[in-house]
């Protein structure tokens, strides 16, 4: 689903690509959290979604909350929201990013 595609419900949900939903601020939330520190990453390295929400965000998460946050990154990067790549792995999950270099 292109961006132009993504649908929202309401004004509280956010429908993703895979067709499941999460409340709009969740969504915003992990955006930001994760749009603050993009700029500071190191290209050549390879990030989980909980390094890229830091230490603080994601200790605070229950269990369920880390996997719907992994949903909407994967989300976010299928879109192009965020200057990320999913990075090529053994396996499906977890899944891991690189910062995309924009010259």
């Amino acid at each position: 689903m292109t961006t132009q595609e993504e649908k929202q419900v309401g004004d509280f949900t956010r429908l993703l690509r895979d067709g499941y939903s999460v409340p709009q601020q969740f969504y915003q939330n992990v955006k930001t959290a994760i749009a603050d520190v993009v700029q500071a990453l190191d290209p050549e390295a390879k990030y989980k979604t909980e390094h890229l929400m830091g230490k603080d965000s994601w200790d605070a998460m229950s269990p369920g909350d880390r996997r719907i946050a992994g949903r909407c990154l994967s989300h976010m990067v299928a879109c192009g929201e965020l200057p990320l790549a999913e990075e090529p792995q053994r396996h499906e999950y977890p899944k891991w990013y690189r910062v995309t270099v924009t010259n």
